[in-house]
């Protein structure tokens, strides 16, 4: 199918993407964060997207504006993300946030957080 669609190679990733969404839980994921994530996306289940990319912080992500907040016993999140392929047929998304401000931070990449969350389309403008 692929290959008719004149795609190519450049359509295989969108093939895989929802396997590559949760790749640093593949990677960098306990191992109970693995059993509840992973099974669902593997059988098609469920689909997630990565939202990293934000306007006007080009290629230094460490400078990326999105905020995620403590609110009692969740977090609220708020920012911009663009370039977030897959997110219109998605259900779940691995954002990365900002849980401390880069000027609080000992070095850049600290304070950043990736949170697993489900894609609420009516909080989303």
């Amino acid at each position: 199918a692929v290959a008719q669609s004149g795609a190519g190679f450049s359509g295989a990733s969108a093939v895989h993407m929802n396997i590559f969404g949760l790749h640093p839980v593949v990677v960098f994921g306990s191992d109970a964060q693995k059993r509840r994530f992973l099974p669902p996306l593997i059988a098609g289940k469920e689909k997630a997207c990565f939202a990293v990319t934000e306007p006007d912080v080009g290629l230094d992500t460490t400078h990326l504006k999105t905020r995620a907040v403590r609110d009692g016993d969740h977090y609220v999140i708020n920012g911009r993300k663009i370039w977030t392929s897959t997110a219109q047929v998605t259900e779940k998304m691995l954002i990365l946030t900002r849980t401390t401000p880069i000027e609080e931070a000992a070095r850049p990449s600290q304070g950043m957080t990736l949170f697993y969350t489900d894609l609420d389309r009516s909080a989303v403008e």
